[in-house]
């Protein structure tokens, strides 16, 4: 049988309401920083890159207009990675499976396409999941994390779109699903290993993210995320191009671009934007800081 291709990777940054984390910092959750040198969006591309020949030939961002348009990744993509689509969704709603639906209109039907909340970390690679996907010769493939919650992505042939109205809104997991199970395609389930394809809605999951990606935290066997007794000490992300005074602290904490930390400063499980400053002396603590 020959290896599943990606035609598209479609990433899905909105949704009917703003998330706490996007209130907060006033940015699109794909600018934010998750590690030092890589953004949500540019570990997306990072991991879709992982997959070589079998990667997108494109890959396109949608946001709604409650949503700040992402900024294009910085980083430098693998060799033949497509360049970055972002695309804002027309003025009726369509909902996410509407948006799909449109944005994939022209693929063939046994085409393969890759759908994502982007608003997620992704921790592991997209490997087996389209390996589970060929093997399965699925028309959907469903992603889940390791306690049964939805992941957030799903790979999908294209033809299971038709199934969506050309106006209207349309969601996915409900209305969409629903009828491609109503309407006999095969249907399978892949599993990620823990931690999963971690959500990305509030500060607090942000941190947890980056604590993971600085290697504070790690995952047991039975999906258990725990801190072990030797790297129970402070972690920080500080990306280049943030300043941050010699004489501040830092701890459980991320510091983005731009960001200025000034002499004396405590920041502590908090986030830093862009154009964000702590001045000198001040504490700041359990905030983000926009």
């Amino acid at each position: 049988m020959a290896e599943t291709k990606l035609s598209m990777a479609v990433l899905l940054a909105g949704g009917p309401r703003p998330s706490e984390l996007l209130r907060a910092t006033g940015r699109s959750t794909l600018d934010l920083h998750v590690t030092s040198e890589r953004t949500v969006l540019e570990n997306w591309v990072e991991r879709l890159g992982e997959l070589g020949v079998q990667g997108p030939d494109r890959l396109v961002v949608v946001h709604d207009t409650r949503t700040p348009t992402p900024s294009a990744p910085g980083l430098e993509p693998a060799p033949g990675f497509p360049e970055v689509e972002i695309i804002r969704e027309r003025a009726d709603f369509r909902g996410p499976a509407g948006l799909c639906r449109d944005v994939c209109d022209e693929l063939g039907g046994d085409e393969v396409v890759l759908v994502a909340e982007a608003a997620r970390y992704v921790s592991q690679e997209l490997g087996p999941m389209l390996r589970t996907h060929d093997l399965r010769d699925a028309d959907v493939t469903v992603g889940r994390n390791p306690d049964q919650t939805p992941s957030g992505v799903f790979m999908l042939r294209r033809k299971t779109l038709d199934l969506v109205p050309s106006v209207g809104f349309t969601d996915l997991k409900e209305q969409w699903l629903g009828s491609v199970l109503e309407n006999g395609f095969a249907v399978w389930a892949h599993t990620f290993d823990a931690p999963g394809m971690m959500q990305l809605r509030t500060r607090r999951q942000l941190l947890r993210a980056g604590s993971l990606a600085c290697g504070r935290l790690f995952c047991t066997r039975d999906g258990v995320i725990r801190v072990p007794a030797a790297e129970a000490r402070a972690w920080s992300v500080v990306a280049p191009g943030a300043e941050v005074s010699g004489r501040a602290a830092v701890l459980d904490s991320i510091v983005m671009p731009g960001a200025v930390v000034a002499e004396g400063a405590v920041v502590a499980r908090s986030v830093v934007c862009p154009g964000g400053r702590v001045d000198a002396g001040s504490r700041v603590v359990d905030a983000v800081v926009a």
